[in-house]
Order: structure tokens, then sequence, then C-alpha cells
């Protein structure tokens, strides 16, 4: 078995259930799943946010939002004006250096959804087009990544912008990085320990009716 690349959606299922994690990250067995509308819907909005962050088409007077979303504007234009980067694809190696989102050594990656640089303060901003749930753990991961990018960052704040709601959420700071990564590392050594001896522990929990391990028997929809 190949060790998974880590991010914050592996280190989130191995938190609910590692059984669960297992068969979707390192076995890979389970069958693809249909994107519903409301993924959909969330991926359409970040591409949307995506191409006006980068100004893509802006100059030539092409760029329009999709229908629906002319609102995001508000958010939208601060961020263009301080140069705020958008899905930001990064990663580390093991030892908490920089790497490539898709380099051979990447060790832990993600995508930021928006990040402003200003001096040595970093502030994190991620879309949710769904229901509000504050996870600082997310916010935390993002942290580590963004201060392997740019040393001379000291402080992160990062915040869910509810766009739903139209509001950003609670600023966290999510300077604590080398604490996180400590974490982290902790969770990637149980991985290992677990791949050494081929047992991934099932938990069940309320999550269970939503999980793609159909032949789990704590699955309520096995068999059906």
């Amino acid at each position: 078995m190949k060790f998974p690349v880590l991010s914050h959606t592996f280190l989130s299922s191995w938190d609910n259930c590692q059984f669960k994690a297992y068969r979707m990250y390192i076995a890979k067995d389970l069958p693809r799943q249909a994107q519903t509308k409301q993924m959909r819907y969330g991926n359409e909005v970040h591409s949307a946010f995506e191409s006006r962050l980068k100004g893509e088409g802006e100059r030539r007077g092409e760029w329009r939002w999709p229908e629906g979303m002319k609102k995001f504007e508000t958010i939208a234009a601060p961020l263009v004006r301080i140069g705020a980067k958008a899905e930001h694809a990064i990663g580390i190696k093991e030892n908490g250096d920089a790497v490539g989102f898709w380099d051979d050594r990447v060790y832990l990656r993600g995508k930021v959804d928006s990040v402003a640089i200003d001096g040595v303060v970093a502030a994190v901003f991620d879309w949710k087009t769904g229901k509000r749930r504050e996870d600082k753990a997310e916010l935390e991961t993002h942290a580590v990544l963004i201060k392997a990018h740019y040393p001379q960052v000291k402080r992160v704040i990062a915040s869910y912008v509810w766009l739903q709601d139209m509001e950003v959420g609670k600023a966290h700071d999510v300077s604590h990085t080398e604490a996180k990564l400590a974490e982290i590392r902790s969770v990637a050594n149980t991985v290992r320990n677990c791949m050494a001896v081929g047992f991934f522990p099932k938990r069940q929990n309320g999550l269970c009716g939503w999980c793609p391990v159909m032949d789990c028997e704590f699955n309520p929809k096995k068999g059906k």
C-alpha cells in the first residue's frame, strides 16, 4: 500500500472513521460518487471566484458573473483591489518545506480559495455555499501551507465566507502552524502503523448514513 498524500479532506475522513479513509484514499476501491446538484453549484461558484480574482477577460470586457452570482461582486471586488490570490494550490514536504501541489515529494497539500499577503500578515478566505459549520481544523491546515510558502508571514487570520448569507464568518487566528503540523504528523504516524499491520478500525457514528462504504455493517444503506 502506498502512503496517501495528506490533505484536510483525508485528515477529516480519518478522524471520522479510519476504515472509511482507508477505503477512500488508500485502497481507492470505491465506485466514483455521482456529483450532486449542491456539489456542482459549489464548484461553479469556486470557478467564478477564481476567474474574477485572476481578472480573466476583464481587460477585454468579456468576463461576467454567471447567472445568479452577480451579488458576489461585493465580496470579490475588495480582494481584487488588494491583489489576493485565488485557488492557490500548494503543498509541503514531510520536513515542512514548501513544494508544488503535484510534486512527487508532496506530503500535505491543499487549495486555498483566496489569500492576501500584507507584509507579515496573511488573510485567508474559504468560500462555503452550504450550511454554516465552522471547521477551524481546515483553516489551520491552510495556514501550515501558507506559512511554508511565505516564510515572512508571522500571523495568519482565516475566515469562512458564508455565501448563502453573504457574510464573512468568524476571524480565526491560525498562526500556530508548528503545533498544527506536529498534530498532522502524529496522525500520519497512526496511518503508517495501521498500514503496517493492515488494520483500519471502523467507527460507527452519525455520518454512517452518508458514507460511501456500502459494504460496511454500520452503513444503514447496506444491502439496499
